[in-house]
This record gives structure tokens, sequence and C-alpha cells, in this order.
């Protein structure tokens, strides 16, 4: 949990997701990779606005794509969750 960050108290959950098959169409085998790698990028652009805002940011590093897919009503094999982030403020 980011520093000064109360749990009880989410303000904002950021879910990413990706369309596998759109991407595979493309780049086929290193698609998954590529997803990932782009995961990597949002995320750590998202810590660097965060901390200049003077926000908390916390990378999770866990999920539940199977909650995901049954919470937007959407095929998990369509477009699943490849990575969350919580925001919120300081203490």
């Amino acid at each position: 949990m980011a520093a000064g960050m109360d749990p009880g108290q989410l303000q904002v959950l950021l879910v990413y997701t990706a369309r596998f098959q759109r991407v595979a169409w493309k780049y086929s085998s290193l698609a998954y990779a590529l997803i990932l790698k782009d995961v990597g990028v949002l995320m750590q652009n998202m810590y660097l606005a965060a901390a200049a805002m003077g926000l908390a940011p916390c990378a999770l590093g866990v999920g539940d794509s199977d909650r995901f897919a049954r919470a937007i009503d959407s095929d998990y094999c369509d477009e699943s969750s490849v990575g969350e982030f919580l925001l919120g403020s300081t203490a």
C-alpha cells in the first residue's frame, strides 16, 4: 500500500484492460509481452504524474480478471484486465 494511504479509504482504482486478439493480429506471438510492457510504461507514468501532484499511487501486482470480466459483462478471452493501479490522496 502506498505510504500514507488508508486501505479503507480507496479513492480511485484504475483497471487496465487489453483486447488480445487486436494486438495478436499484428504482433502474433509477441502480443502478450508487448501488452505487459505497455502496462509497465503506463504505470511508471502514473507514478510520476501522481508524485508530481502530491498523490499516493500504488500499482497492484494481483487482480481478479474473471471478476472484472463479469463486472463489465465481457468475454474473458476478448478483453481482460492486465493491470490495476490505486490512486488516492495522502493522509
